[in-house]
């Protein structure tokens, strides 16, 4: 297996847990080793600000160009334009050959869209306390599981090329401090990687991210092999879902082969609404026991109590 990080991964390497919020239907996915990354092409269709924030367009194309490999038959700007332009983009390079900046933009769009297709992401939010808002987006009927950085990696498939990354978040303004600068943070591999690189207004993620190529026609890739004995450290059921099915839910994943101490639970984030909800639930259940011998109703019309 071949894993890179990139970014300051100190607080995650000492164990600040990682959590996922998810549908149900992909944990037990999960559970049979295997995970869909998405491509970030796929995700822009529900976020166009997904991988858009990038430095500027002569910077990159300059930096790409001293980082490829010499010995390659043709240059990046060559394949791009071959391989991925449209043909009214063909035109238009051709009829701009001289212009430097115009190049230098429309061989940016070509990469940033290119490496849009041909890369699959895995989020993950670093945290210690649970998110209400991560809930309510991400997993409303579902659950979330919480692991670590070393158990991430670990439970990553053998035979997989992955690259780990803490997110770096920048503002779109280019004159704010906190714009993307790529002279202040020369050495820094997400720069020119813009599906490591996003908005200021996403810094309540504290995203880490898993990433893996897949194919450029596809939506994403589906990851086989995950080992999840490994990955998992504990599994939290949504609060916003009514105590009865969180039961049935919990009772199902226990029917999982798990370790002894395996830590699956019902949400405490409603605190006393919670404790109050199961109280009700246990008064109707009470209530339920008493009268299910309940006499029939009389001279009920005999197609009612048959169908």
């Amino acid at each position: 297996m071949s894993v890179e990080k990139f970014g300051d991964l100190s607080k995650a390497q000492d164990g600040l847990p990682l959590m996922r919020y998810m549908k149900l239907s992909t944990l037990l996915m999960l559970l049979e080793g295997k995970a869909f990354f998405p491509s970030v092409s796929t995700l822009k269709q529900g976020d166009p600000l997904e991988g858009e924030l990038c430095s500027e367009a002569p910077w990159l194309v300059g930096k790409l160009r001293k980082v490829q490999t010499k010995d390659e038959e043709e240059n990046l700007d060559e394949w791009l334009l071959k391989n991925t332009a449209l043909d009214w983009e063909r035109t238009a390079q051709k009829s701009h050959d001289d212009n430097g900046r115009s190049n230098s933009d429309l061989f940016a769009d070509l990469y940033v869209r290119e490496l849009a297709k041909r890369r699959a992401v895995w989020c993950w939010f670093e945290s210690q306390i649970e998110s209400a808002g991560m809930w309510s987006i991400y997993g409303h009927q579902g659950v979330a599981v919480r692991t670590s950085l070393e158990r991430l990696v670990c439970s990553l498939p053998k035979e997989g090329t992955f690259q780990i990354a803490r997110i770096l978040y920048a503002s779109r303004d280019p004159a704010s401090p906190h714009g993307v600068d790529p002279e202040s943070i020369e050495g820094d591999k997400r720069i020119h990687r813009p599906h490591l690189v996003k908005g200021m207004e996403y810094l309540h993620e504290h995203e880490i991210r898993v990433v893996t190529p897949c194919e450029r026609e596809r939506r994403g890739t589906l990851v086989r092999g995950i080992d999840w004995h490994q990955l998992i450290d504990e599994i939290i059921i949504s609060p916003l879902l009514p105590l009865h099915e969180a039961k049935a839910i919990e009772a199902l994943i226990r029917k999982y082969h798990w370790p002894d101490g395996m830590n699956i639970r019902r949400s405490s984030i409603l605190g006393k609404l919670a404790q109050e909800e199961e109280q009700s639930e246990a008064l109707g259940q009470a209530i339920r026991e008493t009268f299910c011998d309940h006499v029939p109703e009389p001279n009920l019309p005999s197609l009612l109590k048959e169908l």
